[in-house]
């Protein structure tokens, strides 16, 4: 009996529930959404395609679980767009999302995409009057579509009925029932006749796209100035080592298709890959170049190869220009320095003592094999275990020693015990360096003192003083190569106000060996220069050298006041004159001109005019103050006085007839005197002897013979 109430009370209480849930079914429709959810689990979805393209589900009849949200996205094919979807959903959205709650059928409709010339309707609804008045309008094109595309970007040409043309980029993608935009200024011209519209590339839009002139504004007065948008590309097979690089340009002034100034606040301008800067220009001519490529192996401005810079033009009305600085870079090149990895292990039986512990290192330069001075901001780096550091080096030989150790059993550098610190070198074929620090404890050190820190004494480093020129011209801009000698005067420790030369070319070096010592506060001034401006000295005029900071470098600054030393004043030379040469005979009855002659003019020997019995005059030319010396020939001297010749004349202000006279002037020859005759004294008479007897003979022989003596005497006497 009890089981048998107990049935009937079920009964009545499940017939009751079910009244209760179909009331409420009259009464709210979600209530009997979620009642049938609980009779029927699924629903199917019928998927329908107008057109070419692709969907996800795929066309046909597919099945869901009642509630399940449902994603369909349509793609359209190459030459097609997508519209909507249409039937039990209706959305312009390509990828759209609903609720299964029911059987649904739904159709995606693509429409052809054409390449016909868009047609153009003329101005919009804001079309101003007797725009033919203004200068310059501001307006957009708007091109209205007939479902989604994408034109931004595409170049849009126009063409107009008197045959000019014009283009614009559109700058915005249309969606929908949107529209595309081309931002335009310019003057004003109509939109009427033969006037049509079309992409420069495969773009393409719907049959029923329409171009039309939109917001319309009137300007009156020319704008003074204009804009320059520069963009940067990197490209080229290695361009992924250049994209985080910054680049430099810097804009000119155009001067007869030259170079110019540069452009005020526009030197060295910094713009990296993928940025845009943008520059107010007034109207004009100017030049942009890439000052700072990083050895790119291609330049391009706006895709022409230029390694001299590019050249563009600022209009009323072409008020912007856009310029696409391009680098391609087709091969890497070397880096300057490398990268060190310190890791840091703790082993040993007793490592959990110390691995909580800050470990410390220093790294060194090599200085012939030994340790050098510590490398900046690499001094006492904090390390734990497990972890791991990383510096940049430049290429070099270095140590490195751990001071901290913790009192370590053992500490070794790449498996290498090294009391001393580590040795390795970074080069360009091994520019990663990883140095692995492993300290080793077998039993925990328990003192109440730190540990003692085991740091290698490092000599105290040579101070170094480097004084440098820098030389600018009147533009500011710096020169590079020049041998102008400048004195600078330096004061403090040893040095009294003592002079060194210095130029652009010969920078000057102190160190030790001069006389520099560590800190010693020092002051540096130049002496002023017969031509240069003294400007600055960077960093500072006073200075000081420290273990820490051992090398300086300064930078005395001047500036010359003229970009070009003037150039004398050219002096016209006096043009040269003429000088005719000619022949006069002065003579009397009996003088007779030769047969043959010839008077001959020289310069520096160097004949340059003649006359002769068959030629009367001749001109040569020569400059005033210069000399010149005229000869004669074929003539007897002794019978003419000759005047003009054989000396050197010098060339007067004017021109100039030089004669040369022959005057008959016969000379009597001379006749040497014939020696007078000299006559020879008679020779003495000897009176004969008369003839006597023997001794007479005797004394007449003996006479004889005296007077041949002495005739003999006298013969040789006058000889």
């Amino acid at each position: 009996m009890t089981r048998k109430l107990f049935t009937l009370l079920l009964v009545f209480v499940f017939t009751l529930s079910f009244t209760v849930v179909g009331i409420g079914a009259n009464n709210n429709e979600n209530t009997v959404t979620n009642a049938v959810y609980n009779n029927e689990d699924e629903y199917e979805l019928t998927i329908n395609v107008e057109g070419e393209g692709s969907k996800d589900p795929e066309e046909g009849t597919h099945t869901y679980e009642a509630g399940e949200k449902v994603t369909v996205e349509a793609s359209p094919e190459e030459g097609w767009y997508f519209v909507e979807w249409s039937g039990d959903i209706e959305s312009t959205e390509e990828k759209y999302t609903f609720e299964m709650d029911e059987d649904k059928e739904i159709t995606a409709v693509f429409e052809e995409l054409v390449e016909e010339q868009v047609l153009w309707k003329g101005h919009g609804s804001e079309e101003l009057d007797n725009l033919e008045d203004c200068h310059l309008i501001e307006y957009h094109w708007v091109l209205t579509p007939g479902g989604n595309y994408d034109v931004s970007g595409a170049m849009l040409h126009v063409e107009y009925e008197d045959g000019t043309t014009d283009e614009k980029v559109m700058e915005a993608k249309g969606t929908g029932e949107g529209a595309a935009h081309a931002y335009v200024e310019g003057p004003y011209k109509p939109v009427e006749g033969e006037t049509y519209a079309y992409f420069d590339d495969d773009r393409k839009v719907s049959e029923n796209a329409i171009l039309t002139i939109s917001d319309a504004v009137c300007i009156e007065e020319y704008p003074e100035e204009g804009e320059l948008i520069v963009s940067k590309e990197v490209t080229g097979d290695e361009a992924e080592y250049y994209e985080d690089e910054t680049f430099e340009y810097t804009v000119y002034h155009d001067d007869n298709d030259e170079l110019g100034e540069p452009v005020n606040n526009l030197q060295d301008v910094t713009i990296e890959d993928g940025e845009e800067n943008i520059h107010e220009l007034e109207f004009g001519k100017y030049w942009i170049i890439e000052t700072e490529n990083h050895g790119a192996d291609e330049v391009y401005y706006n895709n022409e190869p230029n390694g001299d810079g590019y050249d563009f033009q600022i209009t009323e009305t072409e008020t912007t220009y856009t310029v696409n600085i391009e680098n391609r870079f087709d091969e890497v090149i070397p880096p300057e320095e490398g990268e060190l990895t310190v890791s840091k292990e703790v082993t040993g039986d007793a490592a959990e003592d110390y691995q909580d512990r800050t470990f410390e290192y220093t790294v060194y330069y090599d200085d012939n094999g030994e340790l050098g001075n510590p490398v900046n901001n690499l001094q006492d780096v904090n390390i734990e275990d497990g972890e791991e550091n990383n510096h940049d080096l430049e290429f070099g030989d270095y140590w490195i020693v751990e001071p901290e150790t913790h009192d370590a059993d053992e500490v070794t550098y790449n498996n290498e015990t090294k009391e001393d610190g580590y040795q390795f070198e970074i080069t360009e074929d091994e520019t990663t360096y990883t140095v692995n620090i492993e300290n080793r404890f077998d039993e925990v050190i328990t003192v109440d003192e730190p540990p003692t820190r085991r740091r290698p004494t490092p000599p105290t480093p040579d101070p170094k003083l480097t004084i440098e020129k820098e030389l600018l011209d009147e533009q500011g801009e710096e020169i590079t190569e020049d041998d102008t000698e400048f004195t600078v005067i330096l004061t403090g420790g040893d040095f009294e106000e003592d002079e060194f030369t210095i130029s652009v070319d010969e920078p000057k070096v102190l160190g030790p060996e001069d006389g520099l010592e560590l800190d010693i506060e020092y002051t540096i001034q130049e002496k002023a220069h017969e031509y240069y401006e003294y400007l600055e000295i960077e960093p500072e005029k006073m200075f000081e050298l420290t273990e820490d900071e051992n090398e300086i470098t300064l930078t005395v600054v001047n500036q010359h006041p003229l970009l070009v030393e003037p150039e004398p004043p050219e002096v016209e030379p006096e043009p040269p004159i003429n000088i005719t040469l000619e022949k006069v005979w002065e003579l009397d009855e009996e003088g007779e001109i030769p047969e043959e002659w010839e008077v001959k003019a020289y310069i520096e020997d160097e004949p340059v005019a003649s006359i002769d019995e068959d030629k009367e005059t001749d001109t040569f030319e020569i400059y005033p103050g210069e000399t010149y010396r005229v000869e004669e020939y074929g003539i007897d001297k002794e019978k003419w006085e000759i005047d003009g010749i054989g000396e050197e004349f010098m060339a007067p202000d004017e021109d100039h007839t030089h004669t040369v006279t022959n005057i008959w002037e016969p000379v009597e020859p001379l006749v040497e005197p014939e020696p007078p005759v000299v006559e020879p004294e008679p020779e003495p008479e000897v009176p004969p002897l008369p003839v006597t007897g023997t001794s007479d003979f005797l004394r007449i022989g003996l006479g004889m013979i005296l007077a041949g003596g002495g005739l003999l005497l006298k013969k040789r006497k006058i000889k």
